[in-house]
């Protein structure tokens, strides 16, 4: 059997997910640096244990995923593997949102401004106008606004909210799934007309062994059933927050090492941006 991705989609992959070692740990170091240079107390708790803890716990849940679900997988995973991988992806967009969270705290608090705790994000209207002008203008870009709104805070919402992030324990090639559904209808017929309890017999030993016999030969029956579906399974190393807005599918492993890099350059951006001043807004309008 075949991975999902093809050969070069794999070895492109395998190549992003190192450089995100390089990545982690430069923003690791600049970090560290940020950490001497603010003043704030308050602001020097948010930075180290919120925004450079979770910043190590999005990159621990990487490396826990590739190594559960490498990308040249040839075969489902088990139902164990599977439901790690998908803690591991719930622990990361959590862990996503508390981060830009904390990138917001960081600012306010080194500046020590005032504002309703409830008003604090790092997209919310308010909290932007109390930070760097130049950051708030880069968080109103096209491609950073984009990936909030319709990626990072959709399955960030459903996930706390509604539908927790679902990732299929199979996937069947469009050629097969014909086929696949043929065979799935059988066994769901199969099912639903079971043979009679051989327990129920009360007559005759023969009758009671020929019962015997219908229970085994329809078990035999489900299980080659499910021999025959095995043989088109494939990895699945998609997710989405909705099997019936299905919509919003995006592949495991590049969107992993997407998110990563778009939170990196917004830490590295977030770090050349936080000596400048935010406006200075009266506490009754924030």
């Amino acid at each position: 059997m075949k991975a999902f991705y093809d050969d070069s989609t794999i070895e492109s992959i395998r190549s992003e997910y190192i450089r995100l070692g390089e990545s982690h740990l430069k923003t690791i170091c600049n970090l560290r640096t940020l950490e001497f240079q603010l003043k704030e107390d308050l602001a020097k708790e948010y930075l180290t244990h919120g925004l450079l803890r979770r910043f190590l716990t999005l990159k621990r849940c990487i490396d826990n995923i590739f190594r559960l679900f490498p990308v040249e997988n040839t075969s489902p995973l088990e139902i164990d593997e599977l439901t790690d991988v998908s803690v591991n992806l719930h622990a990361f967009f959590i862990n996503i949102s508390g981060l830009l969270d904390n990138i917001a705290w960081v600012i306010i608090h080194e500046n020590t401004c005032s504002i309703n705790r409830n008003s604090v994000g790092l997209f919310y209207e308010k909290s932007q106008k109390l930070f760097p002008p130049s950051f708030s203008e880069y968080l109103y870009t096209e491609g950073i606004s984009n990936w909030h709104c319709e990626h990072e805070k959709l399955f960030r919402d459903s996930l706390a909210h509604r539908i927790p992030v679902f990732i299929p324990s199979n996937g069947i090639n469009e050629r097969d799934r014909a086929e696949y559904l043929k065979l799935s209808k059988e066994k769901d017929d199969l099912g639903q007309n079971p043979p009679k309890n051989p327990l129920s017999i009360i007559s005759t030993p023969a009758e009671y062994d020929n019962a015997n016999k219908d229970v085994d030969n329809w078990i035999n029956q489900i299980d080659e059933i499910d021999r025959s579906m095995k043989q088109f399974e494939r990895p699945a190393p998609y997710f989405t927050h909705s099997i019936v807005d299905d919509k919003d599918w995006r592949f495991l492993h590049p969107q992993l090492v997407n998110d990563f890099n778009t939170v990196v350059n917004i830490i590295d951006t977030f770090i050349n941006c936080v000596s400048e001043k935010g406006e200075t807004i009266p506490d009754e309008d924030i």
